[in-house]
């Protein structure tokens, strides 16, 4: 049987912490800060979980953090207001290239690698 937090469905046998980290924008300490006010520990499994604690769990997934779709467009919007800006960091960013003055001759190639992922075009909120 599975167990639904956040809309999001979850085998029982999966760690509640597993679990936790697939959401976007929760990291390994915003997880462990939500488990201590559920009252959970690192390894609680799905199935010890109550649905009043995974109401719960979706309540504080959506009021304290910004997580999932919300995330994107706080990106998307920032990046589009960069982007509008018209500045050397909006050209350097659209360009794929450092925006922040490091070195681009021999180490920027983790910068260069995600040239073409990410284009803004208009926003839509």
């Amino acid at each position: 049987m599975a167990v639904y937090i956040f809309n999001r469905q979850f085998q029982e046998s999966v760690r509640l912490y597993r679990a936790l980290k697939k959401f976007l924008g929760v990291g390994k300490t915003r997880m462990l800060y939500l488990l201590s006010i559920l009252g959970l520990t690192k390894r609680a499994e799905v199935r010890h979980v109550s649905w009043h604690k995974s109401e719960l769990a979706g309540f504080y997934l959506r009021v304290l953090f910004i997580i999932d779709s919300q995330l994107v467009k706080y990106r998307n919007f920032y990046l589009y207001r960069i982007y509008l800006s018209g500045n050397y960091r909006s050209f350097r960013h659209e360009a794929g290239m450092p925006s922040n003055g490091q070195r681009s001759h021999t180490n920027a190639s983790t910068c260069r690698a995600q040239r073409g992922r990410f284009v803004v075009t208009e926003l839509k909120i």
